[in-house]
């Protein structure tokens, strides 16, 4: 079976950097590495390393033979053992009580912190029972009075209403407008008719003494 390897970087300070060594001979050099701390060595990139690599995946690609094959369900057969061993005693930890330990004091209430952004409006909940009318307040001042408003429709005409009723007495006198439209004056029959007349232009006219 093939064991996966974690290969890990270089870790330095100046990953880039390199230094140049002057040597014996006129304009040759050489390089080493300037790269100030070294955080994490990591996995070269060299022979041994890439022998152990070709020696896993060598093994890993084995023909597959009948040892083979029992030696992997004994193994796998040992796992599932192991794994359910490992699961039984930790829920019979579990159900004693043996992962609980005794409440700690409470610490000291820490500092405040700053106030946070105002979330999004939630959904309106139903609205609650109607309590009492509270008591009437005072009376404001009146406001000033509005423009007014234009004249509405004229109505329709109402029905005529019944006469007036007229005493007999000299100088006294009803007008009223009969079903045809015409105006008549009504008077006592032991009194002078009233001093009316209808000019050219159709206009009632009171002649007074």
């Amino acid at each position: 079976m093939f064991e996966k390897r974690e290969w890990e970087d270089r870790q330095t300070q100046y990953p880039l950097r390199r230094r140049l060594v002057v040597t014996s001979e006129p304009n040759v050099y050489d390089i080493v590495r300037a790269e100030g701390a070294v955080t994490n060595p990591g996995d070269p990139i060299n022979a041994e390393n890439m022998n152990d690599l070709e020696d896993r995946i060598y093994d890993a690609i084995q023909p597959i033979t009948p040892e083979n094959i029992e030696a992997l369900y004994q193994k796998a057969n040992a796992a599932v053992d192991n794994a359910n061993a490992v699961a039984e005693d930790l829920e019979e930890k579990r159900d004693s009580g043996y992962f609980k330990g005794d409440t700690g004091p409470q610490g000291p209430q820490g500092e405040q912190g700053p106030k946070g952004d105002t979330g999004p409006q939630g959904i309106q909940g139903p609205a609650g029972p109607r309590g009492p009318a509270g008591e009437t307040g005072p009376a404001g001042p009146q406001g000033e009075q509005g423009p007014q408003g234009p004249q509405g429709i004229q109505g329709p005409k109402g029905d005529r209403g019944e006469s007036g009723l007229s005493a007999s007495v000299d100088g006294f006198f009803t007008l009223y407008i009969n079903d045809d439209g015409d105006l008549i004056a009504q008077y006592a029959d032991t009194t002078n008719p009233p001093p009316l007349s209808i000019n050219e232009n159709g206009d009632l006219i009171y002649t007074t003494a």
